[in-house]
C-alpha cells in the first residue's frame, strides 16, 4: 500500500498549453492573426491534480509519457504543486500531446487538442494494489483508454469500493463509453458533451439523464459556463446554481477546478450542496487568474470567497 493517508489519483498527466491571443475567431476558409504568448504547464487532469493537492488531499497522477527532456518543466511543476509523479512511466516509445490556447479580449477560449496516438499499456499486480487502495481515480475515456482492458479494469475498482469521477467531454464520445463511466460516483460535462452524447445516442435530454443513471452512476455533475451548475444524483436530487459574478480574466481550467474540487469535497467530508457550492465558488475564483492553473487555492481561501458573497 502506497500511503496509509486516503489518496486520489489523476490518471493523466500535465502537457504543454501554448498560449495565443486573438482578436476575433475566424469563419471556416478564413485567415485570423494571432500574437503567441508562449508555452505553459497545463493539460486538464494536470489542472484537476494541482486543484485536488492544494486543499492537502494526498495526490498522484498516473500516466506512460515520452522520455523528451524538453518536457522535464512539466514534472517540476506537478512537485511544487504538491502533486506526487512516482507513478509517472516514461517510454522512449511514446509521443506527448499538446494544447494550442487561443484566448479572445472577453477572457473566453478556444482549444485545439494536438492528440498522438496513445499507448496500450497493461497494469502489474503492483500497480493494481496501487490503485485498489485510492478513495477516488479520476479520469477521462481519453486516459483510461490506454490500458489494454478498460472494462476489467472499472470493474476491478468498483469491486474494490474504489469511487471514480470521469470528466466526460464532447471529443471523447465512442460507442463503449458506457463501459468507462458505469457504476462511477460521478461524471461532469459541460453543455457541449451533454449535447454531443446525448445527440450521439438520438435521446432526449430526459432519456439521457435516464440513461446515465441506468450505468449505476451516482451524480451527473453539468457545468454550463455562464449559466453557473447542475447536479442531479440517482437519489433523484436536482440543484442549480447560477454562475458568480467575477472579473473574468482567462476561463481556462475553470471545468477541471469545478470538477476537482467538486470530488474532492466528498473525501473532506462536506455534505452534498455544500459541496456545489464550494465547488461552483472555486470555479468563480479560478477564472480572475491567468493561466490552466488559475483554480489551485486552498480551503480557506474558497471559504473566505463563501462568505463575502453572501454577506
Amino acid at each position: 500500500m502506497e500511503t496509509n493517508k486516503p489518496y486520489a489519483v489523476f490518471m493523466g498527466f500535465a502537457c504543454v498549453d501554448e498560449y495565443y491571443r486573438m482578436d476575433n475567431w475566424m469563419a471556416k476558409g478564413e485567415k485570423a492573426n494571432a500574437k503567441y504568448i508562449g508555452p505553459v504547464a497545463g493539460g486538464m487532469i494536470a489542472n484537476a491534480a494541482c486543484v485536488c493537492a492544494g486543499y492537502g488531499i494526498k495526490t498522484y497522477v498516473f500516466d506512460v509519457k515520452s522520455t523528451d527532456p524538453s518536457e522535464d518543466f512539466l514534472y517540476d511543476d506537478l512537485i511544487r504543486s504538491n502533486v506526487d509523479i512516482s507513478r509517472v512511466i516514461r517510454l522512449d516509445s511514446v509521443k506527448d500531446s499538446k494544447c494550442l490556447i487561443f484566448q479572445f479580449p472577453d477572457g473566453d477560449r478556444s482549444i485545439f487538442c494536438v492528440n498522438e496516438e496513445p499507448p496500450r499499456y497493461h497494469l502489474s499486480d503492483e500497480q493494481l494494489d496501487f490503485f485498489r487502495n485510492a478513495e477516488f481515480v479520476y479520469g477521462t475515456i481519453g486516459y483510461v483508454g490506454i490500458l489494454d482492458d478498460v472494462k476489467g479494469f472499472m470493474n476491478f475498482l468498483h469491486e474494490n469500493g474504489v469511487k471514480t469521477f470521469f470528466d466526460v467531454e464532447s471529443n471523447y464520445f465512442c460507442k463503449d463509453w458506457r463501459d468507462y463511466v458505469r457504476h462511477a460516483h460521478t461524471v461532469s460535462m459541460n453543455e457541449f458533451g451533454f449535447e454531443t452524447f446525448r445527440k450521439g445516442e438520438d435521446m432526449t435530454e430526459e432519456e439521457f439523464i435516464r440513461e446515465i443513471f441506468d450505468l449505476d452512476i451516482k451524480n451527473l455533475l453539468l457545468t454550463l459556463g455562464a449559466e453557473g451548475c447542475r447536479l442531479l444524483t440517482k437519489d433523484g436530487v436536482d440543484i442549480s446554481l447560477p454562475a458568480n459574478k467575477v472579473d473574468i480574466v482567462d476561463c481556462t481550467g475553470a471545468g477541471d477546478t469545478m470538477n476537482a474540487t467538486f470530488m474532492a469535497t466528498f473525501m473532506l467530508g462536506y455534505d452534498l450542496e455544500y459541496a456545489l457550492e464550494f465547488a461552483n465558488c472555486a470555479a468563480a475564483m479560478s477564472i480572475t487568474k491567468e493561466g490552466p492553473r488559475g483554480g489551485v487555492t486552498t480551503i480557506e481561501k474558497v471559504k473566505e470567497f463563501i462568505r463575502n458573497k453572501n454577506k
